[in-house]
């Protein structure tokens, strides 16, 4: 993360705004790293599973913060460009891949939901299901709770889930749209289809 971070503010080195947006990109990339150890791990041992409160993850945004290190390259060649990074150009960039990002890791998160509660990582889909099973906090046998949540998991909570990843992709298609600084056939539009 270090290298990163010192890569890319001497990447644009005249560009003294990008530096300082790189520097809060990576105190938020930080700061979500943190979030996640302290609110998304629960114990597992001896194929049991103690759950305290579920994770809010509010608005998704959380989705976005910890790997938007992987929107740097496209915002720094945007800046590099002549976009600043205060115009409505930049921000709209900015928004489309935070978008990008959640369905991302929502795409991730509805593959591999089983396998992060069975190592009691709580990930939106996780929480998701959690709810929507009617799980309590405390103390379950993982296999028990397995076998619950995965049938309300694919025809209660996937559905759901498959709609907010769809409304993202939608929001993310009108950000780069309204940006201005992507034609309409570009690497990220490829890659919301393949999601």
């Amino acid at each position: 993360m270090r290298t990163s971070l010192r890569c890319f503010a001497q990447a644009l080195p005249a560009k003294r705004s990008f530096r300082t947006f790189v520097e809060h990109v990576f105190d938020t990339i930080d700061s979500a790293n943190a979030w996640e150890l302290a609110h998304c791990r629960f114990v597992v041992s001896k194929q049991t599973i103690t759950i305290g409160s579920l994770p809010d993850y509010a608005d998704l945004s959380k989705l976005a913060e910890r790997s938007f290190g992987h929107a740097l390259p496209a915002l720094a060649v945007a800046v590099a460009s002549g976009t600043n990074t205060h115009s409505a150009a930049f921000k709209h960039l900015q928004q489309g891949l935070k978008h990008y990002l959640i369905v991302k890791q929502l795409n991730d998160d509805v593959h591999d939901w089983q396998t992060d509660l069975e190592h009691g990582h709580i990930s939106y889909a996780v929480a998701c299901a959690l709810t929507d099973a009617g799980t309590t906090p405390g103390s379950h046998q993982l296999p028990k709770l397995v076998t619950k949540v995965e049938r309300v998991f694919w025809y209660q909570t996937l559905p759901v889930l498959s709609q907010t990843m769809q409304e993202h992709v939608t929001a993310c298609r009108q950000a780069l749209a309204a940006s201005q600084l992507c034609k309409p056939k570009n690497p990220i539009a490829s890659k919301l289809a393949g999601l």
